[in-house]
């Protein structure tokens, strides 16, 4: 059976549910497609027909929710997206604040009885039966940075390279709590995000600036194809209200922005700023895409003093 697996290519929570999926859909003669993709992009197929199953995790593909193909199955988390298309009912399951991957392995889990899915309490309280790099590297994407282990262990994930699916899977078959392989990239990323933390320290002090941009008091900076929230914490003060993190694509001649909440502040839903510049994404983690120039007219407005 010729399945397609479209799953959001920008970070972890999206290669891991193309994980979950190999993990459950690649054990007996299904011959899986996978279709990385980021928002922004061209849609990354059209011929529905040609797939027996179309499963789309961590990213809502615009024109393949308007077109609504019976084969789809959507697994998402972000808020504006879930507001826009979930009234449609399509098949899968959505949970804004829980992430695609760990809704992913509980979709498959109990595929026979839907009826048994955990509501979002049991996620926020681990009392879902899950690996624990799921738990980790999910609550790291929707920011619940209760200990260090969901930091160490997304750095370690991202460091990972070629050994990326090998080792996932791995940790996905073994269903034992006590890990070595995981307790090994836990105690490699705790260097990784010591080594991070220093180099983002020197970089954020030479290029951060900050400005008032739709009523928020935000630290802007160029944060690069790899940069994420982490890059701003050296030079965030109380004042700051949000973070505005900007990267250059070369290949579509689009900048992308990134706004994310600042721990211990009051809370902003940054998502309507983003869904009303045309992108989306959660209250604290969000974004959108401009074109090259549009961006820098903007960022000349917003940085001149």
């Amino acid at each position: 059976m010729k399945i397609a697996v479209i799953y959001h290519s920008a970070d972890n929570d999206g290669l891991l549910c193309r994980e979950v999926c190999r993990h459950f859909l690649d054990q007996n003669t299904n011959e899986l497609v996978g279709f990385p993709w980021d928002n922004g992009q061209p849609p990354p197929i059209m011929d529905w027909g040609a797939y027996a199953q179309i499963y789309m995790l961590d990213v809502a593909v615009p024109e393949i929710l308007d077109a609504q193909p019976p084969n789809l199955i959507w697994i998402d988390h972000h808020k504006t997206s879930i507001e826009r298309w979930d009234h449609t009912r399509p098949n899968g399951l959505r949970i804004d604040g829980v992430a695609a991957c760990r809704l992913a392995w509980q979709y498959f889990t109990h595929l026979l009885n839907a009826d048994k899915l955990p509501p979002k309490n049991a996620y926020v309280n681990r009392e879902v039966r899950e690996p624990r790099v799921l738990t980790y590297a999910g609550e790291y994407d929707v920011w619940d940075l209760r200990g260090s282990e969901q930091t160490a262990i997304t750095n370690a994930l991202e460091a990972l390279g070629d050994e990326y699916s090998k080792i996932v899977q791995e940790l996905l078959e073994d269903d034992n709590d006590l890990q070595p392989g995981l307790d090994r990239l836990l105690y490699e990323g705790n260097a990784i995000v010591r080594w991070r933390k220093a180099a983002n320290a020197q970089y954020a002090r030479a290029n951060a600036i900050s400005f008032n941009w739709r009523g928020l008091y935000v630290c802007g900076l160029n944060i690069g194809l790899r940069g994420n929230s982490q890059l701003f914490e050296s030079v965030l003060t109380r004042e700051h209200q949000a973070c505005f993190g900007w990267r250059y694509n070369g290949n579509m001649r689009q900048v992308t922005v990134s706004l994310y909440g600042i721990p211990g502040r009051p809370p902003i839903d940054l998502s309507l700023i983003a869904k009303d510049m045309g992108g989306g994404g959660h209250a604290g983690a969000c974004g959108f895409t401009m074109g090259w120039v549009e961006f820098t007219e903007l960022w000349a407005r917003l940085t001149d003093k």
